[in-house]
C-alpha cells in the first residue's frame, strides 16, 4: 500500500491534497502486486480528473473486514471461499457523477474526456484485475458532490492456501514462450527449471510454429512486439487450430488492440513487462480460473 500511495501521489496536481490511513495488521492477499498498484493508479487518475484545475481532496483508506458483516449487496458479488476481505476505499471530493455515467464507468472504451484525452480503458482494466483477484470493485458518486471507489480483495490464510496453490501450474504444465530477447528467454527458463517446470523457448515465427506443430503446448506466451511477427497477428494465425491452449501476450500496457483481441477471444490473457516466471504463472492461475 506504501508503495501504491506513492504511485498516486506522483500523479496528483499541487493543489490536490492526499491523505490516507491504513489500518491492517498481518493480513495478506495472494496477488499481482504490479497489477494492483496498477488499478489503484488508475482509480486515482480518474479521481484527479474529476477534481480537474480546483483545489481537492483525495482519501485512501484500508482495513479488513468479516464478509459477514458486509451490506448485502457487496456479499453476493464475492466468493464464499473467503470469510475476511481487504476493503480499499478511495475518495474524493471531484466533480462527481450522474446514475447513467456510474452505471458505464467499467464499460471497456467509455470515456467522458474529450477526445484524445483518454482511452476509456483504465477503470475498465481495473474491474478486471480485481475480478481476476477474486474481488470486486464498484464505486458510490452523487452529481457535484464527489466519488468514492470502493475494493475489496480476500485476505489469505493458511487454511486455504492449498486450494489455492493448487490451482497453479506445476511439473505436468507444457509451456511455450516466444520473444526476440535471448537474455529475456535465458532468464525466464533458467527460473521456471528452478520450480520443476520445463519451458520451451522460440525467437523467430517459423521456430515457433515449428514447435507448436511438433508437441503439444498448454500455454503459448509470445511477445507482442517479436522482430518479425506481432503477438496478436499470429495468435489470430492459429484460430480453431488449439482450442485448449491458453495464449497469453507479453505486453508494456493494455491498449485497444489488446482489450478487443481478448473481448474477441483471439487471446486469453496479458503478462505485462518486465515478464517473470511468476507474472506468467499468475496469468495462467488467472485465466484457468475464469468460468467459462
Amino acid at each position: 500500500m506504501t508503495r501504491a500511495e506513492r504511485m498516486m501521489e506522483s500523479v496528483c496536481t499541487p493543489l490536490i491534497h492526499m491523505e490516507s490511513e491504513f489500518r491492517v495488521d498481518d493480513e495478506m492477499i495472494l496477488g499481482n502486486a504490479t497489477q494492483l498498484n496498477q488499478v489503484l493508479l488508475n482509480v486515482c487518475v480518474n479521481a484527479v480528473h474529476a477534481i480537474g484545475k480546483n483545489q481537492g481532496n483525495i482519501r485512501i483508506s484500508c482495513h479488513s473486514e468479516e464478509k459477514e458483516k458486509l451490506a448485502q449487496g457487496v456479499i453476493e458479488k464475492l466468493s464464499d471461499v473467503w470469510k475476511k476481505y481487504i476493503h480499499i476505499q478511495v475518495k474524493d471530493n471531484g466533480c462527481g457523477m450522474d446514475k447513467e455515467t456510474l452505471r458505464q464507468i467499467f464499460d471497456p472504451f467509455f470515456t467522458t474526456k474529450k477526445g484524445g484525452e483518454g482511452t476509456g480503458l483504465g477503470l475498465a482494466l481495473a474491474e478486471q484485475i480485481i475480478t481476476s483477484h477474486k474481488g470486486y470493485i464498484y464505486a458510490e458518486s452523487k452529481k457535484g458532490e464527489g466519488s468514492t471507489f470502493h475494493i475489496y480483495l480476500p485476505v489469505l490464510d493458511t487454511e486455504h492456501m492449498p486450494q489455492i496453490v493448487q490451482n497453479i501450474p506445476r511439473k505436468d504444465y507444457r509451456i511455450v514462450v516466444a520473444d526476440d530477447n535471448a537474455k529475456v528467454l535465458q532468464l525466464l527458463k533458467k527460473n521456471f527449471e528452478k520450480i520443476g517446470i520445463q519451458i520451451q523457448t522460440c525467437m523467430k515465427r517459423e521456430e515457433l510454429q515449428k514447435c507448436l506443430e511438433q508437441q503439444q503446448a498448454d500455454v503459448l506466451v509470445v511477445d507482442e512486439t517479436m522482430e518479425d511477427c506481432s503477438g496478436v497477428d499470429f495468435c489470430m494465425s492459429l484460430a480453431g487450430r488449439y482450442p485448449d491452449m491458453l495464449k497469453l501476450i507479453i505486453i508494456d500496457g493494455v491498449n485497444r488492440e489488446m482489450a478487443e483481441a481478448r473481448q474477441k477471444g483471439i487471446i486469453d490473457g496479458y503478462v505485462e513487462k518486465p515478464v517473470s516466471d511468476t507474472a506468467i504463472l499468475e496469468a495462467i492461475r488467472n485465466c484457468a480460473s475464469q468460468p467459462v
